[in-house]
């Protein structure tokens, strides 16, 4: 079984050239080193304290692009359930910690889109 994830810096390339200010989060900061972002913080977005601790630091925003997944590249029979459990904590659960963290922001700044 394999995974996979890894950052993906274009979006951050193309919305930095755009003339936004990117907050550019990752579980692992030093990926992020040759990225144009104005801030980059650590983000384990399984982790309700290490989502809080981001929100707290990045401020109100504008836009949130959730955007954390992984994968397992293996036959539905041969994945454990524990993998299952960290990709759908990963994948669905995560987005809605960084919904629930940032959107009522969004929304009382009247600056963000939802």
């Amino acid at each position: 079984m394999r995974w996979r994830s890894r950052v993906k810096p274009a979006l951050v390339t193309e919305l930095v050239a755009r003339g936004l200010e990117v907050v550019a989060t990752t579980r692992r900061v030093g990926d992020l080193a040759d990225l144009a972002a104005a801030e980059r913080l650590q983000l384990d977005i399984t982790s309700g304290a290490s989502v809080a601790a981001a929100a707290e630091r990045a401020g109100p925003v504008d836009l949130l692009v959730n955007n954390a997944g992984i994968s397992a590249a293996a036959t539905v029979e041969d994945t454990p359930a524990e993998v299952a459990a960290a990709m759908f904590d990963t994948n669905v659960v995560g987005p809605l910690r960084m919904i629930s963290a940032f959107v009522p922001g969004m929304r009382s700044g009247a600056a963000g889109r939802w």
